[in-house]
């Protein structure tokens, strides 16, 4: 095992521990028999909250596939869920021709309304990426991703906020084909159904979109 971890510390006032600032900052790699982790973390301290986990993250890569937890950043579709950050669990596997990932976790934290501010839900996503190395040069993928506020993660009146509730959820396909070394063609076509409030019966929207490069 190897690696570094670092402190800062800053206080930008003569009112003794009031501007205290700390950084901690972890860069950890490992290994274990046949299987390897990777540690990344940066905590914020203050005077206010002296553990503010900003990042953390914990990539495990065994024989059996990729475990990763903590701040992650997975990649679906550019169309579904790319690159979108959540503090949660994602796992990925490959099989022969086939692989799949899994992800779940948070991805907007909750905020109590203020004088300033309506507030906002915590929004909790699951996801779900199959795809099939048909041939070298082509490959098959299916997603599915269901976003969700929780309407219970805030305290509102609800008589008098208009703050509501929302889903949504996005699936579809998507085609690579390499045709030369330096020249991919890529297809994606998407589906999604969103409900606006889920406090309500009403129906939810339908739309399409689809990508070619």
């Amino acid at each position: 095992m190897g690696g570094d971890v670092t402190f800062s510390y800053k206080n930008s006032g003569n009112n003794r521990w009031n501007n205290s600032h700390g950084i901690t900052a972890a860069n950890i790699v490992g290994k274990i028999k046949d299987s390897s982790f990777l540690f990344n973390t940066y905590i914020i301290h203050t005077k206010s909250r002296a553990f503010t986990p900003n990042i953390i993250l914990l990539n495990f890569y065994a024989p059996w596939g990729i475990l990763s937890a903590g701040d992650i950043s997975p990649a679906f579709s550019p169309l579904s869920l790319d690159g979108q950050g959540m503090r949660g669990f994602s796992f990925e596997r490959q099989i022969g021709k086939v692989s799949w990932l899994a992800v779940a976790g948070r991805l907007v934290a909750p905020q109590e309304p203020g004088s300033s501010s309506a507030g906002r839900f915590a929004r909790y996503a699951g996801a779900f990426k199959l795809g099939y190395q048909a041939t070298a040069s082509l490959k098959a993928t299916l997603d599915s991703v269901l976003s969700r506020d929780d309407e219970f993660s805030i305290n509102i009146d609800t008589d008098t906020s208009t703050l509501v509730p929302r889903q949504t959820l996005v699936y579809g396909a998507n085609l690579e084909w390499k045709l030369r070394k330096n020249i991919t063609l890529t297809g994606d076509y998407q589906l999604s159904a969103h409900k606006e409030n889920l406090r309500v019966s009403t129906g939810t929207a339908a739309g399409t979109a689809w990508k070619n490069e």
